[in-house]
């Protein structure tokens, strides 16, 4: 059925698109400078709609980290993939790359990151947050979406942080980086590789793994949790936000706040 499923792959290590690994002091430092950086150059009649749109960035930033969940499970995430309970995320079977569903473990300081933020939209909107609403997505045309200029936006927001888009290596700075950020978290932290190979679903190459390792959730949560709770936490984002924006950029990059003569 598949006409190239002959054709062999060959391995292009100058071709693949390398990824930077960032410490999570610094997932969270290129987060919160979505939130810190409207502050600083957005005028006042459209502060309050860019810090909201910072906000959903920061939060997608942490939630990509936090959970290793690939640019398309962000985007379709509803409030009823998240068991609040038994602190799991299911990725339903026709979203998930593998075709199966599959549970990944809710990080401690996610899970109290999300239980806040889903609190927070109910109040503003007054009434319940539904389970079918998107966490992090926008529906564009019928369909759930990350924001076409998030991208561009996460770069800037680097910038902004002093943090390289493009580092000596030539290593990538976007969303999917924060997959690979999990995964390097959970090595540096000395968590087995094929746990950390479970936690990121990837594909299992052995035989034991494919047909006879059932690892439940409540035995991977010890291992994600290994990541300190602290990087969960985003200035700004359920309090208020910095009197000082620029306390979340590197030394290197701190400047006196941009006076913007219009919003005056």
């Amino acid at each position: 059925k598949n006409p190239v499923a002959a054709i062999q792959n060959i391995d292009d290590p100058d071709g693949a698109q390398k990824r930077q690994a960032l410490e999570w002091e610094q997932v969270r430092q290129l987060a919160a400078a979505a939130i810190q950086r409207p502050l600083q150059r957005s005028p006042r009649k459209s502060l309050e709609k860019n810090l909201a749109i910072g906000k959903r960035r920061a939060l997608t930033v942490i939630t990509a980290f936090l959970t290793g969940l690939r640019n398309n499970e962000l985007a379709n995430m509803v409030w009823g993939w998240i068991n609040f309970v038994d602190n799991e995320i299911t990725v339903p079977h026709d979203l998930s790359k593998s075709g199966r569903t599959e549970h990944v473990p809710l990080h401690a300081g996610l899970a109290n990151l999300l239980t806040q933020e889903r609190k927070r939209r109910s109040i503003a909107a007054g009434k319940s947050v539904t389970n079918n609403e998107l966490v992090l997505g926008q529906t564009i045309n019928g369909e759930p979406k990350l924001p076409k200029n998030l991208p561009a936006r996460i770069r800037a927001d680097a910038k902004w942080a002093g943090l390289a888009v493009v580092d000596e290596n030539g290593d990538k700075l976007d969303l999917h980086a924060m997959r690979t950020n999990f995964g390097n978290q959970l090595d540096q932290l000395g968590v087995p590789e094929a746990i950390t190979a479970d936690l990121m679903r990837h594909k299992p190459q052995k035989v034991t793994r494919t047909n006879y390792l059932k690892r439940r959730n409540a035995m991977m949560l010890p291992f994600i949790n290994e990541i300190p709770a602290e990087a969960a936490h985003v200035p700004g984002l359920h309090e208020e936000p910095a009197a000082t924006p620029n306390q979340v950029r590197t030394n290197a990059h701190v400047s006196a706040p941009t006076t913007n003569k219009k919003a005056e």
